[in-house]
């Protein structure tokens, strides 16, 4: 069973002080799992999003600022 990431990103500022690195995994159709890791600091979080449908998810994190949200996302293509 592999277990590989689906997604790694890096974001902030210019500086390496301000720069966030974000690593994520795909649990399920419905669940992801990310992790960020602060650069020149401790700060990290782990967040859940689950996907409810029609456009509807909901996302927690854990961490130095936890937090949870409803949100709601449209494409028109």
């Amino acid at each position: 069973m592999k277990m590989g990431l689906d997604d790694i990103s890096l974001k902030g500022g210019s500086e390496l002080q301000g720069q966030v690195v974000t690593v994520g995994k795909r649990l399920s159709e419905r669940l992801y799992l990310t992790f960020e890791q602060g650069f020149g600091t401790a700060s990290s979080s782990m967040g859940l999003e689950y996907l409810l449908g029609r456009g509807f998810r909901v996302r927690a994190a854990g961490g130095e600022n936890s937090n949870v949200g409803v949100f709601f996302g449209r494409a028109w293509d």
